[in-house]
């Protein structure tokens, strides 16, 4: 029976599951060093801890190394504190730090107190309360502080040596008087903080059954206890969420994801330590909170969130720029030491605000501009424009009788230069188109004679529109270089419909999608109206017109069923056409003959140069 109850017998039978092999046992040695087992007997504690029942493998098992650690913290804290101070220009910056410090400061105290103590007795009950009057008043600091950032300092500092001064006295933080939201803030969580410590009274925040000696470690969470996070979590969330707004314009909003990710582990964390997870659990939440709260202050400085410009007071106020930042109110916040003293009842006067700026004497301008939470004024000394200006008077009176009379130098200049610039342009133009005025005149005198009136007319239209549309293109080649390639098709479709009233049907197809310059549009359609214009004297019944860019080149092609060798053009078509570096060439293909034009493709000609 005791075999089987697992004991193992004086003859040695045992279950070899729960015993080991007899070889593994050694005789029992006397002690001789007392000292060394006595300092292992000290740390039994901490080895059964983490060795045995791996309730402290994360954490400090024994006192003296949790007394070091946070001896560590608190040095941290404290140097953390006053570098944020020393950094920080606004007061309530200053502030802010200051009461972060204390509360964290105030908290692991407390925290260590309690864990001096051995029992579980009312006195650590109730310091354990205490940890969420620190706990609660830490959101509330950080809510003040965001939004009061941006507003400007009640009193003038005038130097960063009076600064220090002032925080030495405690006359450096005067608080800003909160808004009415943020006083409920802080009033709900004062009443929470009433709640907690009173939590013996109605058991709504942590459920404690007194009457079990070991209550510290058997306790639950009443409903009082939720509100108590929502209160410690809203607050913390509404004021990183102010100071993003209030740093919308920082160039570096990609480093805002550094307070966020904080804000988001110590959710996770608070949430793992309430659920009692192991990792969380055994930590020590004073000291990770507190940790926390300093790497999202330093991270919401770091990013922008949070101000600190620590010289700025005082490079402010040695800067020669004569200039004074003022509240709404009219008080100064900054002030350059060469900075004029503005009348602060006709800054208030809002009609003479208006009129900035303003003459403070002969020789000054007083300037301001709006700004975040107040104004901005600046002086001007205007010496030199006024030497200047009295210097451009005469110069401008002098100026202004030469002008007089190059005004009227230039006026009949110009009417002697626009009449002789109009006698040229109407001599170039009548140039141009006497040849086919000519023809005009000639093919309505033989109207009345002809044998087929209908083609004679026709062949009139198409001139009287050749003439119209080639004085467009004149004076267009006088005005731009460069033309819409829609434009020559659209002057060719118009002689195409032309000539279809004299049976010729001319089909045009293009693949232009550059613009022409207007020399070359002029000749294709010099060249489309002379061919049209043979066509119409034969028996051509179609054509074929295309163009296009090809192998280099823009080409207009025709495809006739005429013979063709009998087209030609005068000599001064064939010297415009050499002019622009043209290929001509009249084809035989069998069945049909075929005309062509051809201009090398190059960029357009700009001011003397290509583009």
């Amino acid at each position: 029976m005791l075999l089987s109850e697992g004991f193992r017998l004086p003859d040695g039978r045992c279950d070899n599951t729960l015993y080991p092999m007899e070889a593994a046992y050694e005789n029992a040695a006397r002690v001789k060093n007392y000292a060394r087992i006595s300092a292992i007997f000290q740390e039994a504690t901490q080895i059964l801890r983490q060795n045995v029942y791996y309730t402290r493998s994360l954490t400090s098992a024994d006192e003296p190394v949790y007394q070091l650690i946070v001896l560590i913290y608190v040095i941290i804290l404290v140097v953390w504190t006053a570098s944020v101070m020393q950094r920080a220009m606004q007061k309530k910056v200053r502030f802010a730090a200051l009461v972060t410090g204390i509360l964290l400061l105030g908290w692991i105290t407390v925290r260590l107190i309690n864990y001096q103590l051995s029992i579980a007795s009312d006195l650590s009950r109730y310091l354990w309360f205490s940890y969420y009057l620190f706990q609660l008043t830490l959101p509330v600091v950080l809510v003040w502080l965001a939004w009061a950032i941006d507003k400007p300092e009640v009193t003038k500092v005038s130097s960063f040596r009076s600064a220090q001064r002032k925080f030495l006295t405690m006359r450096s933080f005067p608080l800003e008087p909160m808004p009415r939201w943020l006083r409920v803030f802080a009033a709900t969580n004062g009443v929470l903080i009433i709640l907690v410590m009173s939590n013996d009274l109605h058991n709504l925040v942590f459920r404690l059954d007194l009457n079990n000696p070991n209550w510290s470690s058997s306790y639950g969470y009443g409903v009082a206890f939720y509100f108590v996070m929502v209160g410690c979590a809203l607050p913390l969330g509404l004021a990183t969420v102010i100071m993003m707004i209030k740093a919308v314009q920082n160039p570096r909003k990609k480093s805002f994801v550094f307070p966020l990710a904080l804000i988001v582990l110590l959710a996770v964390y608070l949430a793992s330590y309430i659920t009692r997870i192991p990792i969380a659990w055994r930590s020590d939440v004073a000291m990770v909170v507190g940790l926390f709260a300093l790497l999202l202050f330093e991270t919401a400085i770091r990013t922008g969130l949070i101000p600190v410009n620590t010289k700025y007071t005082s490079m402010f106020s040695n800067s020669p720029l004569r200039m004074q930042i003022t509240d709404t109110s009219g008080a100064i916040a900054l002030s350059s030491a060469y900075a004029l003293e503005h009348d602060k009842d006709a800054f208030m006067d809002v009609e003479v605000r208006r009129q900035y700026p303003l003459r403070y004497d002969e020789n000054t301008l007083l300037y301001s501009n709006q700004i975040t939470g107040g104004y901005v004024f600046w002086k001007e000394d205007i010496t030199g424009l006024n030497h200047l200006h009295k210097e451009i008077e005469e110069s401008v009176l002098k100026i202004r009788a030469a002008n007089s009379i190059l005004v009227e130098e230039e006026k009949i200049k110009r009417a002697v230069n626009e009449e002789s610039a109009r006698t040229q342009l109407m001599t170039q133009l009548e140039t141009e188109i006497s040849r086919h005025a000519n023809r005009l005149s000639l093919l309505l005198e033989q109207l009345t004679y002809a044998a087929d009136p209908q083609k004679e007319t026709v062949r009139i239209a198409l001139l009287l529109c050749y003439i119209k549309r080639r004085c467009n293109l004149f004076f267009r080649e006088r005005e731009a270089n460069l033309l819409p390639q829609d434009e020559l098709t659209a002057y060719i479709d118009e002689l195409a419909g032309i000539a279809g009233y004299a049976d010729i049907s001319i089909i045009v197809t293009s693949e232009l999608k550059t613009q022409l310059t207007t020399r070359r549009t002029t000749l294709f359609y010099d060249f489309f109206f002379n061919v049209v214009e043979w066509a119409s004297c034969l028996n051509c019944s179609y054509i074929l017109s295309h163009i296009g860019p090809e192998n280099g080149s823009i080409t207009m092609r025709f495809l006739l069923s005429e013979d063709a060798s009998s087209f030609h053009m005068d000599n001064e078509f064939w010297v415009a056409i050499a002019s622009e570096g043209g290929v001509y060439a009249v084809m035989d293909l069998d069945d049909a003959f075929g005309i062509s034009l051809s201009f090398v493709e190059r960029l357009p000609v700009v001011n003397g140069s290509e583009l």
